[in-house]
């Protein structure tokens, strides 16, 4: 039924942003954050860092070349890349 697809939908959408949190923070341990607002929560840090890749990926590139290819691989929708 509907109601149960949905549920099911929403597990697997939990799942997808605790695995896709929980591979960013290994990338970027011990990485500075990249905005104040950022050093807040890993949501946070994944969301500033996500928004300046996409402005400046030469910028996250240098300061972290294995979190910079796993965005450009688009790891965080795929799983680690």
């Amino acid at each position: 039924d509907m109601e149960r697809q949905l549920t099911k939908f929403e597990k697997e959408v939990d799942t997808a942003k605790c695995r896709t949190l929980t591979e960013f923070a290994k990338l970027a341990k011990g990485m500075k954050s990249v905005t104040e607002y950022a050093a807040t929560s890993t949501v946070e840090a994944f969301a500033e860092t996500y928004a300046l890749y996409k402005l400046n990926p030469k910028g996250i590139e240098l300061m972290n070349p294995k979190l910079a290819t796993w965005l450009k691989r688009q790891g965080y929708l795929m799983g680690e890349k």
